[in-house]
């Protein structure tokens, strides 16, 4: 859809084609990732009845040593499609001990990016949207 692709492409990010492997079907079938995305949600909304609640859990992401608000952009996707936003939910990604000790729930390659001086991606967030 030449309309989203239009939307997003003025982005930081904006997500032309999935990888350098020309097999990959995201390439093979010459669309981005937000039409790809534009696709999936789509074929959801189509499926759940009125007054049916999706939930997606998502996360920013770093490139060029930028955070990409990959939560917000995908928000004004669903919203563009037809979705009702209804509540965004943080969910951090670290737990606080009984005696007090942080312990991150971060995958190695994250931890060792925000080390290197990476902008830090302390939570995901849970977007719940409806379908009128």
């Amino acid at each position: 859809d030449r309309e989203i692709e239009k939307k997003f492409s003025g982005s930081d990010w904006a997500g032309r084609g999935y990888s350098v492997d020309p097999n990959n079907i995201g390439n093979q079938r010459k669309e981005s990732y937000w039409d790809a995305c534009a696709q999936v949600y789509r074929e959801l909304y189509e499926v759940l009845a009125p007054g049916s609640v999706a939930c997606l859990i998502l996360k920013d992401f770093v490139k060029g040593g930028k955070r990409i608000p990959l939560c917000d952009m995908t928000l004004d996707l669903l919203v563009s499609l037809g979705y009702i936003p209804l509540e965004r939910t943080i969910a951090m990604l670290w737990d606080i001990k009984p005696d007090g000790t942080r312990v991150e729930h971060k995958s190695f390659f994250r931890r060792n990016a925000e080390k290197k001086g990476s902008p830090p991606i302390d939570y995901e967030v849970v977007l719940w949207v409806g379908r009128l």
